[in-house]
């Protein structure tokens, strides 16, 4: 199985496991809440009883008086109760009540908020097997104390009183039921639940969230753990592809050395020689590579001496003309600088080597000088393709290589500008990247400088 088939099984099962424990802490939630609204309910209802009970009992004995006497006097004048105009006598009769009951609520924490509220929302007359609905259920309630909007209903009952009435000459017993309800206007009650859940929303909340950071940093070590295997493995195939090449080209030599031929042409002898040596230097200079790069610091000391700037390219001239390719130089002849010359010799031949590799035959290299105060900036500009954005952010890393269109090979360990990088820093100075005018690459050196101010443009 592929590591992305098993990276998407992975990510399946994570996905899983997450929505699971985001179903339960959410089914947590939702019980926590009901029990805590339950609660605050219980609460609710107890302290009103404290605080309105014996107020609301009053309140409700004298408007209950007052409906039985009302509705008396209509059925004693022969006419059908009507509770049109009740509300009105309610208020007269509940005024001082409502007051008395607001000022209670008002010195209680849990209730100063809220608005009580006790209502006959269904009134009812009796006559035998005989009913007559004064108030439906359906019809707006009569409110015995303030009209506050409902956010919960809180209780109700059904109170009835009878009373015998003579009318014309008959004595009939009549019933009258009321059917009363207890509500609460809360308008913060939520807050309140959320203030009582809080710990149980912040731990379901850091539950999810440090569940989330563990995949998450379990992905991130993975796909680190894929990055360095695929270093590795690129690494190794380059560096057996770099090593083959000399050692191949070094037993060549060393079956040609053996011949009888050889020990007989004594320059034929010497050639082979000089090519042993060479593919010897080849070998060294990758193990040195190799080395500096896992000991993350540079072999030797630097031995600074001072350098003519234009003078010091010309050998690197030579390197280019070798590979028949054109180097243009414009550094002016009076800089000199402090430096050692043999690493400014490697970082520019790497510099170098690298466009030679990325840049179409023919096209040739740039290489220009500017020194502002103490800075020197020391440029090699190419006309190649340039690096894609993407990849610019880790051109200075170890074993990195800008991948290649069609899987092209092109020769190297991804280990030279990450050292001359190091070798740059060695020196004092830095190596930088840019996108050039012609879409090329712009690989710039700075080093210190402490002549005076003196810039030398490209022309």
């Amino acid at each position: 199985m592929q590591f992305s088939q098993k990276l998407a099984l992975l990510i399946c099962g994570c996905v899983l496991v997450l929505g699971g424990l985001c179903l339960i802490q959410y089914r947590l939630v939702r019980n926590t809440y009901r029990l805590e609204q339950t609660a605050y309910l219980q609460q609710v209802k107890q302290r009103l009883a404290d605080k309105t009970q014996s107020l609301s009992d009053s309140l409700n004995h004298q408007v209950m008086s007052a409906l039985l006497n009302h509705v008396q006097g209509d059925l004693e004048k022969n006419q059908k109760p009507r509770l049109d105009t009740f509300q009105q006598h309610i208020n007269f009769i509940a005024d001082n009540y409502r007051r008395d009951i607001a000022n209670s609520l008002a010195h209680d924490n849990l209730l100063s908020e809220m608005t009580y509220g006790l209502q006959y929302n269904q009134i009812v007359l009796y006559n035998g097997q005989k009913s007559d609905t004064l108030l439906s259920a359906t019809a707006k309630p009569l409110n015995l104390t303030e009209t506050p909007d409902i956010t919960f209903f809180i209780g109700d009952g059904l109170q009835q009183s009878g009373f015998p009435l003579q009318i014309n000459n008959q004595i009939k017993n009549y019933r009258l039921a009321v059917w009363t309800k207890q509500v609460i206007f809360a308008p913060h009650w939520q807050e309140v639940m959320f203030n009582r859940m809080a710990l149980t929303l912040v731990g379901s909340v850091l539950l999810i969230l440090a569940v989330t950071v563990i995949f998450f940093l379990v992905f991130m070590a993975l796909l680190q753990q894929k990055k360095i295997a695929d270093i590795t493995t690129d690494f190794a195939n380059n560096m057996t592809h770099e090593l083959k090449t000399p050692l191949s080209a070094a037993s060549v030599a060393v079956k040609s050395l053996r011949t009888p031929e050889a020990k007989l042409n004594e320059d034929w002898y010497n050639e082979l020689l000089n090519q042993l040596d060479g593919q010897h230097e080849k070998i060294r200079r990758i193990m040195d590579s190799v080395l500096t790069s896992a000991i993350d610091q540079p072999l030797g000391m630097v031995q600074l001496r001072e350098i003519r700037l234009s003078s010091f390219l010309k050998e690197i001239e030579i390197l280019v003309d070798d590979s028949g390719r054109e180097l243009r130089c414009e550094v002016n002849d009076d800089i000199l600088i402090n430096t050692d010359p043999d690493i400014l010799m490697v970082i520019l031949a790497n510099l170098i080597d690298n466009a030679l590799k990325y840049t179409a035959t023919g096209t040739p290299l740039h290489i220009y000088a500017q020194t502002t105060g103490r800075i020197l900036k020391l440029s090699v500009e190419d006309y190649g393709e340039g690096i894609p954005p993407a990849y610019q952010h880790y051109l200075f890393r170890k074993f990195f290589r800008v991948p290649r269109p069609n899987g092209e090979h092109i020769r190297g360990l991804g280990l030279g500008l990450y050292l001359c990088r190091m070798q740059a820093k060695q020196l004092g100075g830095d190596i930088t990247y840019q996108r050039n005018t012609f879409g090329g690459s712009t690989f710039t050196i700075t080093l210190p400088y402490d002549k005076n101010e003196l810039t030398t443009g490209r022309g």
